[in-house]
């Protein structure tokens, strides 16, 4: 792919300085941009070619782009001819004026905004139509408008350039959302003072000990535990033992001694 032309020119005059234009030559390109900024803002920038747009300009396509390489180059121009007299127009607000943000919203509302309330055709092309430059011109525009979004509200660059750039918004509106935006940032940025450290919890109090139970009551056992009395073994069951024991011996009655039984042998004659 060959390198476009706006790509060699600029590496050119990064190396070599460009010819000190003439007064005519500075004309020529202020009637061009004004021109194309207009044809841009009304048809839109993909609908618009080299020789339609030198026929609208009333020059030939060579003279167009002896001045500017492509229609990219010549929309990028605009662009940045319109970020630099807001940044000038910044100017006349001291860096140390309190109120500095405020005033430079309100110019930039006065310079971006036609007398109905709609956005100017350098404004259009800024919010509109910079996302369609290539990428080799797109990030400087964006660097040159965030800059300025620095210079209007500070950290809040982004939020207040797309509240600033949407024509539906009116500018008492504008002022008290930003001026809230920046107070909500301002408490965040401030430091939270240490709290004291909270006091250690309170250990629960110990459950009481249960009532104390009364020992069952063991049997008194003898101190000398071999000396114990053994307990008297009954009577004897025979005469003998009783008799050797001194006691004495049972009374005998009829009823001790059974009758015989009959000898069943046979007696003799």
């Amino acid at each position: 792919m060959n390198t476009p032309a706006r790509i060699l020119r600029a590496t050119v005059e990064n190396r070599h300085k460009r010819p000190e234009p003439t007064i005519r030559e500075l004309e020529r390109e202020d009637r061009f941009v004004a021109g194309a900024q207009t044809a841009f803002a009304e048809h839109g920038r993909y609908k618009v070619t080299v020789s339609a747009m030198a026929t609208a300009l009333r020059t030939s396509a060579a003279m167009l782009r002896h001045c500017f390489c492509d229609l990219d180059a010549l929309f990028a121009e605009i662009l940045h001819r319109h970020l630099t007299s807001l940044a000038h127009a910044f100017g006349a607000v001291p860096s140390n004026d309190p109120d500095a943000f405020p005033k430079r919203r309100a110019i930039y509302l006065a310079l971006t905004r036609t007398a109905l309330g709609g956005l100017t055709e350098a404004h259009i092309l800024l919010v509109r139509d910079r996302h369609l430059l290539p990428d080799d011109l797109l990030p400087a525009v964006e660097a040159h408008r965030h800059s300025i979004g620095l210079l209007l509200a500070g950290p809040l660059a982004q939020r207040a350039l797309d509240i600033l750039d949407s024509p539906n918004w009116d500018p008492e509106t504008i002022e008290e959302t930003l001026i809230f935006q920046t107070r909500k940032l301002a408490q965040k940025a401030q430091p939270q003072a240490a709290h004291p450290p909270a006091p250690p919890a309170a250990k629960p109090p110990e459950p009481a000990p249960p009532p104390p139970t009364l020992a069952r009551e063991q049997p008194l056992l003898p101190p000398w535990p071999h000396l114990a009395l053994e307990p008297q073994p009954g009577d004897p069951p025979d005469d003998l033992t009783r008799l050797g024991r001194g006691l004495s011996a049972p009374k005998l009655t009829p009823e001790t001694f059974p009758d015989p039984s009959p000898d069943p042998r046979p007696s003799r004659p």
